[in-house]
């Protein structure tokens, strides 16, 4: 007995994702028709954590006897601290 071939059934096309990208100094994308207020070029997990460690680095600086070095953009204590010039 020979097998006869099947019918073939047509694909369903689903929509292209968007691709989302960390452009932080370019203007802002909305390519997700699905989500239309959400911006597309603004996915950067790196950059969103180094900015979520500095933030509680700096509310926790001074509770804990440091001071904020703004320069230096780290929180220093005793003998690592530099007096205003003055």
């Amino acid at each position: 007995m020979v097998e006869q071939p099947s019918k073939a059934r047509p694909t369903e096309q689903t929509p292209v994702q968007p691709r989302y990208s960390c452009e932080p100094g370019a203007p802002p994308k909305f390519d997700d028709p699905a989500n239309p207020n959400i911006i597309t070029n603004r996915d950067c997990p790196e950059l969103d954590a180094e900015k979520e460690r500095s933030h509680r680095e700096f509310i926790n600086c001074e509770p804990s006897g440091g001071t904020w070095d703004i320069d230096r953009q780290r929180c220093v204590y005793g003998q690592d601290r530099q007096e205003p010039p003055g």
